[in-house]
């Protein structure tokens, strides 16, 4: 039930899409600054995976399912790119397809292994600057640490090798770096997931997803690559104060 699985990857809520894998292939690649931007995690056998505490083992099963890390890997890859076409129908700004939007700073990162060791996903602990929308009962609060989790992340073998996992279009944050979160919360597993994101730098606004896609294939994000953080803000704020207009504007794809 793999496409099943791909659901809880993307960070959409359970129920809400019906995603499909186009391919997962590896290729070989040389590490670059983005690269480094993702997490490792060390393998471990079952009896390791094992030793997790229940908070933990809830976060894990949220990805489990999708047998997508391998248990060797060959020298002549160095990645494995999952397509699962989850941009398609996503707004550039999905206020509406998220239970959170925050600006913050991340401040730390991990990545875990799931309980069967099938797959990766990534954490990043981010301290709260500005709350732009919150569910409808308060959770979090400005000067908050949360912790929010992505899908993928770098796996360090018993052989040293290092391979990375990745969805295609979705970078991870970078620690340090100052960003907009649009964020689902999975409240069976107490966990936020990143939907998108935008990084705030020197004033201008990068996305975080998207990087180096053609115009027309669906990551909107990049739209709004150079806008001056005061802008951009505006927009996201009217975007959450809009009226739904219809159902299709909230549907996930």
């Amino acid at each position: 039930m793999l496409g099943a699985g791909i659901l809880y990857l993307i960070g959409l809520k359970d129920g809400d899409a019906q995603s499909s894998i186009a391919s997962a292939q590896t290729k070989p690649t040389v590490e670059n600054e983005t690269d480094k931007n993702f997490p490792i995690a060390t393998w471990e056998d079952q009896a390791q995976a094992r030793n997790v505490d229940e908070k933990r083992r809830k976060k894990n099963s949220r990805f489990e399912g999708t047998k997508w890390v391998e248990k060797t890997v060959y020298d002549t890859d160095s990645k494995s790119n999952l397509i699962t076409h989850w941009q398609i129908g996503l707004p550039a700004l999905p206020t509406k397809k998220s239970d959170a939007v925050i600006i913050g700073t991340v401040e730390s990162a991990e990545a875990f292994l799931c309980n069967d060791n099938g797959s990766i996903y990534s954490e990043f602990f981010v301290k709260i600057d500005t709350i732009l929308k919150d569910r409808k009962d308060p959770s979090i609060k400005i000067n908050d640490h949360i912790a929010i989790d992505r899908a993928g992340g770098r796996v360090k073998y018993p052989s040293g090798r290092v391979f990375k996992y990745e969805i295609q279009g979705q970078a991870m944050p970078r620690v340090n770096g100052r960003y907009v979160f649009f964020l689902n919360y999975d409240e069976g597993r107490d966990m936020y997931l990143i939907v998108t994101g935008y990084e705030i730098s020197d004033g201008k606004i990068t996305a975080l997803d998207g990087k180096g896609a053609a115009k027309g294939s669906g990551f909107d994000f990049i739209e709004y690559n150079g806008m001056g953080e005061f802008e951009f803000l505006n927009q996201v704020r009217d975007a959450i104060n809009a009226p739904v207009v219809s159902k299709e504007e909230i549907r996930i794809p």
